[in-house]
């Protein structure tokens, strides 16, 4: 199976990651240019660990079989993988590829009532060459589909339902395909829709919309009359504030996610019945963090599955909302999120990545890693940052990292800590890094060197500061970075000459002009 992996490479005694090549080590008076034609030696290859059964990197979409098993769409595998009501891990399918059975980028899924799975993937993305594939319940594929086949059927199977996200649409298909009616437009008012996020058939065929930006619910006969609307926007009994999702959960009864992107911790599941009428909120349990949900999907006996992407869980409850068991992770750091690499004194290779550093020796050789997310006892179910590594003195290991917790999109908090850590793989010092708004404190997005003095060097790109920590984690100095940076610069590093000279690695393009980036340059 193809999987994704980054490349550690020696160039001409330079080192550099995947596509990345640098030219030839150079005075710091001189510009560093890229260059694509100089010979490499490829080490080493890091594999992701997200990658195993029952383990799910970006797991966005689920659904539940007529036999009770659940298909989870797990994206940046490339694959679906199947499980029993319990969790207990059943197999999978796919890889990456466009061949038969292979996928590019996944959309999502549906289990059908007589056991075919449906899965869309594009070739780039959700918008481009969307194709349909067919399988029986055990990923055998039997064919290819159409489009309107992924939508709801209605209780007799002789009528499909899709909608349009953009267009605010909603188009009637026969069995064989052939459209019979559409209705609906961008608007408020009944018929009407802005950003409709689903669609279900009830038993007595009527259709109910999900019109999210709108904050509410439409109801339709199965050929498209207006009956009914329910919902406004709040936070009390039948009100939503967020995108919609929609299921059907027993005779007449409909359960809505209600989640609002500027608040995960806010996320509600409400119960009604199908002509609008509210019964109940069901509870989400408590399983550390805001839950950040993007599907869900009922069973034969009423229980309900949530796909919580972060941290990579498939949570199931009764039907009262009681946490019956839940399954997966995002396993371990993902080696194909490398994010840095630099080189000791003696000739070992350090990698950045998500939740570890991992120090390789000349040949590749994996010597030890420094796992500072456990080392650190940062909380698995933040989000984790991607750590920024340097090597110090006596084979110890620099590392700035930390976790982020979100509220929301746009509302999260972060802390960092910068730690030196020996060879033995003890923590020897740790300061935290936050708030940023005192002296010798971070914002974010740092980077660091070793001072050569038992101390560090950390520079606050966003706060345009570089700041000098003794061996106690104190203070020494601190100082703004340099008019020649730009306070739009995407990307710096530091170094520390045995001198004591401050280097500063650079790069940029200038948001407010339309020409070319200038060439990355040091800054003594």
């Amino acid at each position: 199976m193809r999987r994704s992996v980054v490349q550690v490479a020696v160039l001409r005694g330079v080192l550099t990651l995947a596509v990345l090549t640098l030219d030839e080590a150079s005075s710091p008076s001189t510009s560093v240019r890229a260059e694509n034609h100089l010979p490499t030696e490829f080490l080493y290859t890091l594999p992701t660990s997200r990658s195993g059964p029952g383990t799910f990197w970006n797991a966005y979409s689920l659904d539940v079989g007529p036999d009770g098993t659940v298909y989870v769409v797990d994206a940046s595998n490339h694959r679906v993988q199947m499980f029993a009501s319990d969790g207990e891990y059943l197999g999978q399918w796919g890889e990456l590829g466009r061949e038969e059975g292979r996928f590019g980028s996944l959309v999502g899924l549906r289990a059908l009532r007589g056991g075919t799975v449906l899965v869309a993937d594009s070739a780039t993305g959700p918008a481009d060459d969307m194709r349909i594939q067919r399988f029986d319940g055990r990923g055998r594929f039997v064919g290819y589909g159409s489009p309107w086949e992924f939508g709801a059927q209605s209780p007799d199977g002789m009528s499909w339902y899709t909608l349009s996200f953009y267009d605010g649409t909603v188009s009637r298909y026969d069995a064989r395909g052939r459209l019979l009616t559409t209705w609906g437009k961008v608007g408020t008012g009944p018929g009407e829709f802005r950003e409709p996020s689903g669609l279900v058939v009830a038993a007595d065929g009527s259709v109910i919309v999900a019109d999210s930006l709108n904050h509410r619910l439409q109801q339709f006969t199965a050929d498209g009359r207006f009956m009914r609307t329910w919902g406004k926007s709040g936070r009390g009994s039948g009100e939503f504030r967020g995108y919609l999702w929609l299921a059907l959960a027993g005779p007449g009864e409909l359960l809505v996610l209600d989640r609002d992107d500027r608040s995960y911790a806010e996320t509600r599941l409400q119960r009604f019945t199908v002509a609008g009428e509210f019964l109940a909120e069901v509870p989400i349990p408590n399983l550390g963090g805001a839950p950040i949900i993007n599907d869900m999907a009922t069973a034969a006996d009423g229980s309900i599955y949530l796909m919580w992407q972060w941290p990579g869980w498939v949570v199931h409850l009764e039907p009262d909302g009681t946490l019956r068991n839940r399954w997966g992770e995002m396993e371990g750091p993902s080696h194909a999120t490398a994010s840095g690499i630099s080189s000791t004194p003696g000739g070992d290779i350090l990698v950045e990545s998500r939740g570890e550093v991992l120090v390789l020796g000349r040949l590749g050789e994996l010597k030890s890693t420094v796992a500072y997310a456990r080392i650190l006892g940062l909380d698995s179910e933040a989000a984790v940052t991607e750590p920024v590594a340097a090597p110090g003195a006596a084979g110890s290991v620099w590392v700035i990292g930390g976790e982020r917790h979100y509220r929301s999109l746009k509302d999260s908090t972060l802390s960092l800590d910068v730690a030196r850590i020996g060879s033995d793989g003890e923590v020897r010092a740790r300061w935290p890094l936050g708030p940023y708004d005192e002296p010798g404190q971070l914002a974010q997005d740092p980077t660091l060197t070793d001072s050569h003095d038992g101390g560090v060097i950390v520079v606050d790109r966003e706060r345009r500061r570089i700041h000098r920590l003794d061996s106690e984690g104190r203070l020494a100095l601190e100082w703004s970075l340099p008019e020649a940076v730009p306070s739009f610069a995407e990307y710096l590093r530091v170094d520390v000459a045995l001198d004591g000279s401050t280097y500063l690695l650079q790069f940029w393009k200038d948001p407010r002009a339309a020409s070319a980036p200038p060439p990355p340059r040091v800054t003594r």
